[in-house]
């Protein structure tokens, strides 16, 4: 969004993207991870299933499944015969949440398959700059709009009271 407000286009502004895409990757595979330890630790015992094969399968599926998608969503835009805007859009927007609800249904991380989604239309679609720059110009807006939306439904101020110290360290830390 930042890139789209300022028109910012070149080696930097696709290096920092590119590594930002990277960061988020791994940040969710090193939180299934850290999820993993943590049962251990707390849960005083090493179960293979649930410390081993279930982050396995959360990380390596949520990937195989967004690849999976996205390889289909290429080969829709190849046999599409109408190439309309608002044919790529419907598209788009209707691969992205049966990709996200498919990796939930197997257990899979579905942050993560969306996002094997994306890098996969981005690297192997040769109308990949076309579908991009279709949903940055009709639904940037419309994310934002969702996002803030659904993180305020999660925020709950007896939560915030009950950790006042922590909120305030937070907040004193952040503005720091």
């Amino acid at each position: 969004a930042v890139t789209h407000e300022y028109n910012a286009r070149g080696d930097v502004s696709s290096t920092v993207l590119g590594v930002a895409a990277v960061d988020d990757a791994l940040g969710i595979m090193n939180y299934g991870i850290g999820v993993a330890v943590a049962g251990v630790l707390v849960g005083g015992g090493f179960q293979f299933s649930s410390s081993v094969a279930e982050p396995l399968l959360a990380i390596v599926g949520g990937v195989l499944t967004g690849v999976a998608f996205g390889w289909a969503l290429n080969l829709m835009t190849r046999v599409l015969k109408r190439e309309s805007s608002g044919a790529l859009i419907v598209l788009v927007l209707s691969m992205l949440p049966l990709c996200f609800g498919t990796a939930g249904i197997l257990g899979c991380d579905e942050l993560l398959a969306t996002m094997a989604m994306g890098c996969t239309v981005v690297n192997f679609n040769p109308k990949h700059q076309r579908i991009f720059k279709l949903l940055e110009r009709y639904t940037e807006e419309l994310i934002f709009v969702l996002f803030f939306t659904l993180s305020g439904m999660h925020l709950q101020f007896s939560a915030l009271w009950a950790a006042s110290s922590f909120v305030v360290l937070f907040v004193l830390f952040r503005g720091l």
